[in-house]
């Protein structure tokens, strides 16, 4: 994703996701939760950059903030099991029981 962002056109919203995304992949979760904002800011609509967001949130432990970026992910893409299975890592680590 990295070298995909590094080839995008910089007002390309694609661009701060798949940086994001490459953050994440990396576990630097400051890195990936700016450049995920900066997706959304350009593109609010993109359940998966909700997503990604959801999970630099859970690995920051920020669980509340990480609830409602899920909840506006799941609402923009209803049944999406990458979603799904996001809400059950984060169940799990709210309860302190396996996924």
């Amino acid at each position: 994703h990295y070298a995909d962002a590094q080839r995008c056109d910089r007002t390309d919203p694609r661009w701060p996701q798949r940086c994001g995304i490459a953050a994440l992949r990396r576990g630097d979760w400051p890195a990936a939760e700016d450049w995920l904002e900066r997706a959304l800011a350009m593109r609010p609509e993109d359940a998966e950059t909700h997503r990604g967001l959801a999970i630099a949130y859970m690995s920051q432990g920020r669980l509340e903030a990480a609830d409602a970026t899920l909840s506006r992910a799941e609402a923009l893409q209803p049944g999406d099991p990458r979603i799904a299975r996001t809400r059950r890592d984060l169940r799990a680590l709210s309860t302190g029981t396996p996924p």
